[in-house]
């Protein structure tokens, strides 16, 4: 959801950056213990970097408390003076999302 969204509204997913796309390929034969810190580098990069409004998608099953978005992007973007608005995107099981007031 977050990348069709991205693609439709000229916006980009750490996935879909040059970094996001060389970590991908580097790192798809490694243990997640291998390249976590690699990921999570490249996450408060990526937040740190954001300007304006920024949208975020999660499951509607919930936020891993311990995922690197929770501990580290989310972070970052409250700490980032260029973000001016977190906007949040539930994404339902049917695909669909749903903006949180």
């Amino acid at each position: 959801a977050a990348e069709a969204w991205a693609k439709a509204n000229n916006a980009e997913t750490l996935e879909m950056t040059e970094v996001g796309q060389r970590l991908e390929e580097t790192t798809e034969r490694l243990t997640w213990a291998e390249v976590q810190s690699q990921w999570i580098a490249a996450s408060r990069e990526f937040a740190a970097e954001a300007t304006g409004a920024v949208h975020v998608f999660h499951s509607s099953t919930g936020v891993r408390l311990r995922s690197i978005w929770a501990t580290v992007e989310y972070l970052e973007l409250r700490l980032n003076q260029n973000v001016t608005q977190i906007i949040y995107h539930v994404v339902m099981p049917d695909g669909s999302d749903v903006i949180v007031p």
